[in-house]
Order: C-alpha cells, then structure tokens, then sequence
C-alpha cells in the first residue's frame, strides 16, 4: 500500500502536461503503413538521418498510453530511426517457437511496442542477439556451435519475416569486443554475420513477390569504440566484414575521452576521417557508415572522471552531434539513448545510466518518460533545418574573439526550394561571440551578423549561390 501512489504518477503528470504536450487522439496516428517506412539508405535532408538507441531493459511499455505524450515528441523531434531489439532467449523459449508477445524479459510484449514507433514512421534498427540456453549459449560466449549458429540464424530469419513490411535494419549482435556480450574474435564475428546474411534474406524473401523491392540493410560489426589499425574492427575488416555487410556500425562515444577537450561531439571529425580513409584503402570509398550508439550520461553535478554532464550541456551536445552526421557524411546518426537506464531519483548515485532524452519515473512497466531539455533542443533543429542538405562550412577566421578551430558555421539549403540557412556555434562554453559578416564570406545578397554561443542557432541567408551552380 504504501508504493500505490507511484501507479498515480503517469495519471497526475498527463493531467498536468500543458495543453501543447498532451497525447494527440489514437485517431491523428496513422495506421499501419509499410509506405511510412520505405527501404534503403535516407537521402541525407534534416532529419533523414537521426535516430535513437532505446531500452528495452529498462521495463518501460513504450506502447503505454502514459508514454504517449513522450512518444509523440519523439516523433516531432524528428527522429526517423530507432535502436531495438527483442533478445533471442526472449522470444524462442520452445525451439522453433517465436513469440513477441507477452514475453518474459518485456511483459507488455515486443510487438506493442515496435508498433508504437512504427505507426509514428519511425524506422527499426534491429540489434539482434544474444545467447540462448536452449542451444547451450551464454551472452557471453561466442556462438560458434552449428546448433548455435543455425539457431541464431533462425531467430535473425523469424524476426525480419515478421517485421519486414518496415524495412528493418539488421544488425547482428552488439559490442561483440566486450567481454560482457561474447569477446569475439574477427573471425567467430564474421562468420556468425556470414550466416545470418542469408537466413534474414530468407526471412525477407520467403512466400512472397520481391520484385522492385530493396533487399534489406545488415550491419555491423557493432564495436564499442572506432576502427583502429590492428583493433577488432580492423581484424574484422581483414577477416572479409565488407564482403558480408552493407554499412559498418560502432559506437564512437567521445564522453569518456581523457580530454575534456575531446569529449565535445565535433572530436568526432577525425576518427571518422581515418574510418573513411581506411575504407577507400580497402577498395570501398563511400561505403556507409551508421553510429548505432554514441552520447553523453547526465548527472549533478557535472564529475571529470564519470564524463557525466548537466541538462543543459546534454541538449547541446545532442543538437551538435546530430549536425555532425550531417557534416561528416554518415548515413545514419543514432543518440544513446531515449530513455535512461536508471530512474531520475538514481541519478546522483548511478552516474553512468543516464544518457536518455527522457528520464523515467515510477516502478516496472509502469515507468513514465518525461523529456528532457535535449528534446525540445532537437525538434527546434529539426524545425529550422527541415528538408535542408549540408552544402559547406564558412571559415569565419581569427580576428577578435573568433578562432577557426573552435567556431562552427555550416551551411544548410533545401535543394527544393533554395532556401538556405546558416547554423552558427562555438565549441567555447560560457562565451558569447560575433560572427563577421557572412555577406562577402558566402557572396550574399544581404548582410548577415550572428550572436552565437555554443547552443547552435539557424539563421536565414539570401542570394546564397552553393559552389558547385557557380
């Protein structure tokens, strides 16, 4: 009796919720629509290419109608892809039987809440893994196993079978260098790709007409961290990964960098210059790159050694790290996380589980999702750079307070209407700066001076004429 109230809290906030937040009616939802979600690689317009990691071991019903305020700002933000999976031992607890319903790990059910983001044309990303008892296998062990790896495949084949009206991303397994998720080998991790690849064509293919449609997307290897010579990516790479593949994905996360001038999201640029350089070296310039993973854990006060930050710096990062994958030309940008993995009361005690847009309130499968800062931070960005590609970036050099390293003006346009905007930052906290005139910088028809601090800001540039129509 005394913990009854916490079933109240999801009740008491929608009743509070101000009028612009409250859950649109199931009726503005659209249905179910395969159309909503087409296949292939996003054309690279805000917001094509942002995506999100979610938990679903943190006992959140996402499908819940308490979540819905939280699921439709998700939606707004802009966010096209999502991060999830429902874990083998999850869904085959009978051989050859596979449930997303009512499951034991996830009570309300894999499916309900697939569908919540799914009916919010919201695209999956489907980790799949890990281990499963019924064929011997621990999560951290390596399937190496013919039972094991046939079984594996067949899980891979079940789930895209079922949710290949949504064009799924598969990527197989998740951190596969850690010792906690396999510590595989190069070789053990592309021979288990090797054999999903064809049993999800399978599932993707199976007692129906293809014809005109996009064979599906498998990814991976999946590592913790980036490519580095002689590091598991790389092995991976040696060991035939892009002959199986059709985008690398890792978690370059910055947050925990020796440097704290290295933990901001620009740091980014250059590991991802190397990944680029590498794949060219290897015969594959262009080939895609997909961040599955990568963010910053919140915490009170902001501590050095954890790489924990406040509210407020989460939002900034957020917005900067959406716009790098725009600049540095990946193909899909995923933040860890939507949700926390800890309860916000936690927070001041579990420093390292609080990378989530939304912290979470209550107890399991009753938790709510309340937003943070970071969300409205993104859907203003969305907002500003809907339908706009990155053409070039302004330098605005070195005089008075301004310094090219550290000053960011990027160029926006939508190549539909040649509207084109200017998306202004400093990586400096704490500073508020001028920007020169962009008119001669960018050959303008009109004067354009910026104030600017590190929150980007998008402003508007007339008579802007991209390099390449000049």
């Amino acid at each position: 009796m005394k913990k009854s109230w916490i079933y109240l809290l999801p009740l008491l906030a929608l009743i509070a919720c101000n009028k612009e937040d409250t859950p649109e009616p199931t009726s503005n939802i659209p249905p179910l629509d395969a159309e909503m979600l087409p296949g292939g690689w996003p054309e690279p317009v805000v917001p094509n290419l942002n995506g999100a990691a979610a938990h679903f071991n943190t006992y959140v019903d996402f499908s819940s109608y308490w979540n819905s305020t939280a699921m439709n700002q998700f939606q707004r933000a802009g966010y096209k892809f999502v991060r999830m999976g429902a874990p083998w031992h999850d869904v085959e607890t009978i051989k050859g039987v596979y449930s997303f319903r009512g499951n034991s790990s996830y009570q309300p059910g894999y499916d309900r809440a697939f569908k919540a983001f799914f009916q919010r044309g919201i695209r999956p990303i489907f980790c799949m893994g890990f281990g499963n008892t019924l064929y011997g296998q621990s999560q951290t062990v390596p399937i190496t196993s013919e039972e094991g790896l046939n079984g594996f495949a067949n899980y891979c084949k079940a789930m895209m079978k079922k949710y290949r009206d949504y064009n799924p991303i598969i990527e197989i397994w998740n951190e596969p260098n850690l010792s906690g998720f396999g510590s595989y080998t190069a070789e053990q991790y592309v021979e288990l790709v090797r054999r999903c690849r064809e049993a999800v064509f399978e599932g993707w293919s199976e007692g129906r007409n293809t014809d005109g449609l996009e064979k599906p997307l498998i990814i991976g290897p999946v590592v913790s961290n980036g490519w580095a010579r002689g590091n598991m990516f790389d092995r991976c790479l040696d060991a035939g990964l892009l002959d199986v593949v059709d985008g690398v994905s890792y978690h370059p996360y910055t947050d925990l960098s020796s440097s704290a001038d290295r933990r901001i999201p620009e740091n980014i640029v250059s590991s991802t210059v190397a990944m680029k350089e590498e794949l060219a070296r290897r015969g594959h310039p262009d080939f895609p790159i997909v961040f599955t993973e990568w963010g910053w854990s919140t915490s009170l006060p902001m501590t050095f050694e954890t790489g924990a930050i406040d509210y407020e710096t989460q939002a900034k990062y957020h917005v900067r790290m959406l716009i790098m994958g725009y600049y540095i030309g990946i193909n899909i940008n995923c933040i860890y996380s939507l949700d926390d993995a800890r309860n916000e009361e936690e927070r001041p005690n579990i420093l390292a589980k609080h990378y989530g847009m939304f912290s979470t309130t209550g107890e399991n499968f009753h938790k709510m999702l309340v937003a943070k800062p970071s969300v409205s931070a993104v859907t203003k960005f969305t907002e500003s750079l809907r339908g706009c590609a990155y053409v070039e970036r302004v330098d605005m050099g070195d005089e008075g307070d301004l310094d090219s390293s550290k000053d960011w003006c990027l160029v926006f346009r939508n190549p539909l209407s040649g509207e084109a905007k200017v998306a202004v930052w400093t990586v400096e906290s704490g500073v508020k700066k001028t920007s020169p005139d962009l008119m001669p910088l960018l050959g303008l028809s009109k004067s354009v001076v910026v104030e600017f601090t590190d929150m980007p800001v998008y402003v508007p540039i007339e008579g802007y004429v991209p390099p390449q129509d000049e």
